[in-house]
């Protein structure tokens, strides 16, 4: 199986660095993802995404559909993957961005991409390749020699739609069991008071 490092097929650079916590604004012209906007599955949370207005945001810092946004700072490395268009959002200093060089686009997918940044292997090269010893932390080098397993563009389309069928059973999954628990009490409360 062909091995590629990370570098040879995307560009990588800084989430926006132009972001102070006086700039909030909850009517704000755009949104940024911070740290807690993706958990540990790479599963983002654009919930959770601060509102801001700042007029120096230009359409290079806005994420695209297809991008990929890797925790920079912290524990897991996750990877997040932006599915959606958007028109104001952007990922904070906290992270890197990856999006797929043109001339690879019929050779790796995104999807694929995004789920092997966050398997074992590459989150283990994350944690014996960080600079920091205090709060671990990615630099732009480190991502840029991820090592990448490529199988076919078929097989990676397989993994991709799996692994998006898993995260929806996960959600349904959890889901159930929220509605469960609230039956469950709802039955308790009314058994208390007979």
């Amino acid at each position: 199986m062909k091995k590629i490092k990370l570098l040879e097929v995307c560009n990588i650079r800084s989430g926006y660095t132009g972001f102070k916590n006086d700039k909030r604004n909850d009517k704000g012209n755009y949104m940024i993802l911070q740290l807690r906007s993706v958990d540990s599955q790479g599963i983002l949370d654009i919930n959770g995404a601060v509102r801001f207005n700042e007029e120096n945001v230009k359409d290079i810092h806005i994420l695209k559909k297809g991008e990929i946004i890797i925790r920079a700072k912290g524990r897991p490395s996750s990877a997040g993957y932006i599915n959606l268009s958007f028109s104001n959002l952007v990922a904070s200093s906290q992270f890197l961005r990856i999006s797929l060089k043109a001339k690879c686009e019929g050779e790796l997918d995104t999807e694929y991409l995004w789920w092997f940044l966050n398997q074992k292997p590459a989150q283990d090269y994350y944690k014996n390749n960080s600079p920091g010893s205090a709060q671990a932390s990615i630099n732009k080098k480190t991502l840029e020699n991820t090592e990448i397993l490529l199988p076919t563009l078929e097989k990676q389309r397989r993994i991709a739609e799996l692994n998006r069928l898993r995260l929806e059973e996960k959600k349904l999954a959890l889901e159930l069991i929220e509605k469960r628990e609230k039956v469950i009490n709802r039955i308790m409360f009314n058994f208390i008071k007979q």
